[in-house]
């Protein structure tokens, strides 16, 4: 699978290239995701799937708004009305090319985000519910991806990446240590808040 990672903000790029550094099957651009091609795109929203305001309403420019009425039916009916954060969606997109769209929320109404993990447990509810389509079905080969909490969610370019990297390190690179002590897993959540 290869990762793209497109955003508009030259800074949250910036701070891609350096935690991401090495990674053969990472690509990063800095300008509109809906100029370049993929057959699936992650969107971070929130928990009820709305995508007609604020930074996700490209998306319901790019694909119509009966994307956004097909995403709340998979959440009412697979998820018994709300995608909690930390947890994703592969869904039908109806697009040519475009094909899938994971929706993995990274907050579960619009609000600040700092202080917390939710763009790791975004990034990595995304990543595994690739995996879990590809086991199962036709294979996502491309997938582009936005910075993640960055503009409604308030976390800084180095917060995005750092967050973002260590859920494709865990989960696409299989480097997973698991803590010995609690100590462990707490000095690894201040670690993703404060970067």
């Amino acid at each position: 699978m290869k990762l793209i990672l497109c955003d508009s903000d030259d800074q949250v790029v910036s701070a891609w290239k350096g935690k991401f550094y090495g990674c053969e099957s990472v690509e990063m651009f800095c300008g509109n995701i809906f100029d370049l091609s993929a057959d699936t795109i992650i969107c971070p929203a929130n928990s009820f799937g709305f995508i007609n305001s604020g930074t996700n309403v490209s998306y319901s420019a790019f694909f119509g708004n009966e994307l956004q009425k097909r995403i709340q039916k998979a959440i009412s009916e697979k998820m018994n009305g709300e995608l909690i954060v930390g947890n994703a969606l592969v869904i039908e997109t109806g697009h040519p090319v475009l094909k899938n769209l994971v929706l993995a929320p990274s907050m579960r109404v619009t609000e600040k985000i700092t202080k917390t993990v939710n763009a790791y447990l975004s990034f990595r509810a995304a990543l595994i519910a690739i995996n879990e389509h590809n086991r199962q079905n036709e294979t996502i080969r491309n997938v582009l991806s936005p910075g993640i909490g960055v503009y409604n969610g308030g976390l800084t370019p180095l917060q995005c990446a750092y967050q973002m990297f260590s859920a494709y390190r865990k989960i696409v690179l299989g480097r997973i240590e698991f803590p010995n002590e609690i100590f462990e897993a707490q000095d690894e959540h201040t670690r993703m808040t404060l970067e």
